[in-house]
Protein backbone atom coordinates (compact mmCIF):
# COMPACT_ATOMS: atom_id res chain seq x y z
CA UNK A 1 0.00 0.00 0.00
CA UNK A 2 1.47 3.99 -0.79
CA UNK A 3 1.55 6.08 1.28
CA UNK A 4 -1.41 7.77 -0.16
CA UNK A 5 -3.66 5.00 -0.02
CA UNK A 6 -2.65 4.54 3.61
CA UNK A 7 -3.69 8.29 4.18
CA UNK A 8 -6.43 8.40 2.21
CA UNK A 9 -7.86 4.96 4.49
CA UNK A 10 -10.67 6.31 6.87
CA UNK A 11 -10.30 4.32 10.38
CA UNK A 12 -12.66 1.79 11.21
CA UNK A 13 -13.12 1.92 14.94
CA UNK A 14 -12.13 4.57 17.42
CA UNK A 15 -11.36 4.73 21.06
CA UNK A 16 -13.55 5.64 23.62
CA UNK A 17 -12.31 9.02 23.80
CA UNK A 18 -12.61 9.79 19.74
CA UNK A 19 -16.02 8.64 20.16
CA UNK A 20 -16.94 10.99 23.22
CA UNK A 21 -15.97 13.48 21.54
CA UNK A 22 -17.88 12.74 18.58
CA UNK A 23 -21.01 12.00 20.45
CA UNK A 24 -20.21 15.02 22.88
CA UNK A 25 -20.54 13.51 26.16
CA UNK A 26 -17.62 12.92 29.05
CA UNK A 27 -15.18 10.34 28.35
CA UNK A 28 -17.09 8.46 31.64
CA UNK A 29 -20.46 8.51 29.87
CA UNK A 30 -18.94 7.13 27.07
CA UNK A 31 -17.36 4.06 28.68
CA UNK A 32 -20.26 3.46 30.51
CA UNK A 33 -21.89 3.12 27.02
CA UNK A 34 -19.04 0.99 25.66
CA UNK A 35 -20.37 -1.34 28.02
CA UNK A 36 -24.06 -1.53 27.46
CA UNK A 37 -25.64 -4.64 25.59
CA UNK A 38 -25.80 -3.35 21.86
CA UNK A 39 -23.08 -0.47 21.89
CA UNK A 40 -20.92 -1.30 19.18
CA UNK A 41 -17.72 -1.77 21.16
CA UNK A 42 -15.11 -4.12 20.97
CA UNK A 43 -12.32 -5.34 23.90
CA UNK A 44 -8.75 -5.98 22.47
CA UNK A 45 -6.17 -6.82 24.79
CA UNK A 46 -6.67 -3.85 27.21
CA UNK A 47 -7.95 -1.46 24.55
CA UNK A 48 -11.66 -0.60 23.72
CA UNK A 49 -12.19 0.01 20.28
CA UNK A 50 -15.73 1.13 18.87
CA UNK A 51 -16.94 0.58 14.87
CA UNK A 52 -17.45 3.59 13.31
CA UNK A 53 -20.22 2.41 10.99
CA UNK A 54 -21.56 0.69 14.03
CA UNK A 55 -21.77 3.80 16.14
CA UNK A 56 -23.76 5.80 12.99
CA UNK A 57 -26.09 2.49 13.09
CA UNK A 58 -26.56 2.90 16.66
CA UNK A 59 -26.84 6.71 17.19
CA UNK A 60 -29.77 6.08 14.15
CA UNK A 61 -31.38 3.61 16.06
CA UNK A 62 -31.23 5.41 19.15
CA UNK A 63 -32.83 8.88 17.47
CA UNK A 64 -35.50 6.49 15.68
CA UNK A 65 -36.31 5.27 18.91
CA UNK A 66 -36.64 8.19 20.52
CA UNK A 67 -38.39 10.54 18.09
CA UNK A 68 -41.88 8.56 19.42
CA UNK A 69 -41.24 10.01 22.88
CA UNK A 70 -42.83 13.65 23.53
CA UNK A 71 -41.79 15.97 25.59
Amino acid sequence: MSKSEELNMERMAISVPEAAKLLGVSKFKAYELAKMPGFPAVQIEKRILVSVKGLERWLDAQTTASAGVSL
